[in-house]
């Protein structure tokens, strides 16, 4: 019996997978609803509403605390799966499962242990990243490795790009390293080399600064396309970037959008706006 911890989008991918490889997916543990737009509606996560389609039993703590644990043991599991869930597990928890609660990471650990990998890896323009399969100990993506693999960064991935890839190639590859680790084939290793640790993303983060280059500035918008989002600061208003290329050292904006108003191709920008032009920054195509 599997006990799924996530609280993301790309569960029904993970899902599926294990499904088809004949894992037995008994429940789901995932972040509470939450107020969400103008009128605070209380809002299950993408994950908990794909569970309830699947008729799976969900349960979604505020905190980890020992009524959670005690129902959460009452569910007898065998193995537990994470990604993405929003929260650390204590040894308590862990301990309850019998082989464990394995969890994929989307870094070749242990490089990037903690909250935003692949934002990381775009920033400092890496030319490979990769995924672990790890058993959870009660350090942060410290617990040993079951299976790794390497996959290569595009020059023009975005976070999105690149998250999709990993999590497919991780999915399609986890009922294989899991039936392998129930059975005794897979011996979990150790962790070796330098941690390096990434932190948690910030609002401000992508706001392109005096100090950033064209690639710099180019990385920050690949990293920040879901959130937070990048954005040229100007006098009148920040200049967020929707869509852009990078183009022999220079940066060519596709489409933009200013606050309150619908994203528009950057030619549209130029004749609405043409004061601001001289605002940007001179590794702007114009």
């Amino acid at each position: 019996m599997i006990i799924l911890f996530s609280s993301d989008p790309h569960l029904k991918t993970i899902y599926d997978n294990l499904n088809e490889g004949g894992f037995n997916i008994s429940a789901l543990v995932t972040q509470p609803p939450k107020p969400k737009g103008r009128k605070l509606e209380i809002i299950k996560n993408t994950a908990h509403l794909f569970a309830q389609k699947k008729n799976l039993k969900v349960l979604s703590p505020n905190s980890i605390d020992e009524k959670f644990t005690t129902e959460l043991a009452k569910l007898n599991p065998k193995i537990g799966v994470l990604y993405a869930y929003g929260k650390m597990l204590p040894a308590k928890v862990l301990d309850i499962f019998n082989y464990g609660v394995i969890n994929l990471h989307p870094s070749l650990l242990p490089k990037y242990r903690g909250p935003s990998p692949i934002q990381t890896a775009i920033l400092n323009g890496d030319s490979e990243t990769g995924y672990s399969v790890i058993r959870l100990s009660s350090k942060m993506d410290a617990g040993e490795i079951l299976f790794q693999e390497k996959i290569n960064i595009k020059p023009d991935d975005t976070f999105t790009t690149l998250k999709d890839r990993i999590i497919v190639k991780a999915s399609q590859k986890l009922p294989e390293v899991l039936e392998k680790y129930l059975e005794k084939q897979i011996i979990p290793k150790r962790q070796t080399g330098v941690a390096t640790y990434c932190r948690i993303i910030k609002k401000g983060d992508g706001d392109i600064t005096s100090r950033d280059t064209a690639n710099s500035a180019y990385n920050k918008y690949r990293a920040f396309t879901e959130w937070p989002g990048t954005r040229i600061i100007t006098s009148q208003t920040p200049i967020t970037i929707k869509k852009a290329e990078y183009n022999h050292g220079k940066i060519k904006l596709i489409k933009v959008q200013i606050p309150g108003k619908k994203v528009i191709d950057f030619d549209a920008f130029k004749n609405g706006y043409p004061k601001l032009l001289t605002e940007l920054p001179n590794f702007v195509i114009i």
